[in-house]
């Protein structure tokens, strides 16, 4: 859920595809070769030119391996990369929130943060199955409209907070400044009685 006035960051995911074990060359190498291949894909090597940056550790694999990989396995790597990388945001969103003065901004955080995990849920899931899931449990479908509901109605409480505490710390200003005196000041006075003493 993407509000005007979010500093949420956006970060648009790749569609869930299944996530089942690979069994290629690519998949059987170590976790660390595999990375280091990852990230050679990503940086958009050729592949002869990563199989001779992996020397010894691509032993066994060829460019049509690596072609394999990069339509299967690197598809899951980047969609994990870009899965990391979101959740970093938003932690180090939260994080940020509940380092500022204002603590009522972690609760505007938490909201946020679960529309949006809602918006992603949804978007994610296969209509088709969203729907038949809807007719063969109708209950499901009654929760998911409670919890938007519950989540607007905790942004509506959460202003209405937000404003009753701003009325609350305006009236303690008001009240902590001493009233403005009225008439003529000290000063004042002195100089009328000096003019008036010299006539």
């Amino acid at each position: 859920m993407n509000t005007e006035n979010s500093d949420t960051p956006v970060v648009p995911l790749l569609p869930v595809l299944s996530s089942r074990h690979r069994r290629g060359k690519v998949a059987r190498l170590p976790k660390a070769v595999r990375d280091r291949l990852n990230f050679m894909l990503l940086d958009g090597l050729s592949y002869a030119d990563i199989l001779e940056k992996l020397g010894p550790d691509g032993n066994g694999i060829n460019e049509g391996n690596i072609g394999e990989w990069k339509s299967g396995g690197y598809q899951d790597w980047l969609r994990d990369q870009q899965r990391v990388e979101a959740l970093k945001s938003r932690q180090d969103f939260a994080f940020d929130l509940v380092c500022e003065k204002d603590g009522s901004q972690l609760h505007q955080a938490s909201l946020q943060i679960a529309a949006t995990n809602l918006c992603e849920l949804l978007v994610d899931l296969d209509p088709a199955a969203l729907r038949e899931t809807m007719e063969a449990d109708p209950d499901k479908y009654t929760r998911l409209l409670n919890a938007i509901s519950r989540l607007s109605d905790g942004h509506l409480r959460h202003e209405r907070h937000r404003t009753q505490e701003a009325e609350r710390q305006a009236a303690l200003a008001k009240a902590k400044c001493p009233p403005a005196k009225r008439g003529i000041s000290e000063e004042s006075l002195k100089k009328a009685e000096d003019r008036l003493n010299l006539l």
